[in-house]
């Protein structure tokens, strides 16, 4: 019996700890989708929500939030389906591509620049409080 209840003991929080954990990766995904999704939106792309079973079993079938090139005539058109967060499909032609590159780019750029733009000052990079800039 107590080495049942002692499983139970290291098992619950281990349980516990998976969930958050998993829980905390989903959040991850869905800000990332969502920030796909605003570039995409800001680029130009058009909006289709997938608000019938049928429209959405379609968004389902497609690759999931990855920009495809599909050839149509002499034209390339791009799609972003994503059926599990906003239940939409994004269509674009090149010239939204071209702008969702340049706005990716830039937004990248916006990301660096913010990393550097931390103050270290106040705790360090690596080396403690007991090494500032007065020297060991």
């Amino acid at each position: 019996m107590q080495k049942r209840t002692k499983r139970l003991m290291v098992g619950a929080p281990g349980v516990f700890l998976s969930i958050y954990l998993l829980s905390g990766c989903a959040m991850i995904q869905r800000n990332e989708a969502m920030q796909q999704e605003r570039l995409l939106s800001a680029a130009g792309f058009h909006m289709e929500l997938a608000d019938t079973p049928g429209r959405l079993a379609k968004v389902a079938a497609m690759p999931q939030r990855k920009l495809v090139a599909k050839r149509h005539n002499t034209k390339i058109h791009w799609t972003y389906a994503d059926s599990k967060y906003c239940k939409c499909l994004f269509t674009g032609n090149e010239k939204d591509y071209q702008h969702y590159q340049y706005l990716l780019t830039w937004n990248k750029i916006a990301q660096m620049n913010e990393a550097a733009a931390v103050n270290w000052g106040a705790y360090g990079p690596w080396w403690g409080p007991w090494w500032g800039p007065w020297g060991p």
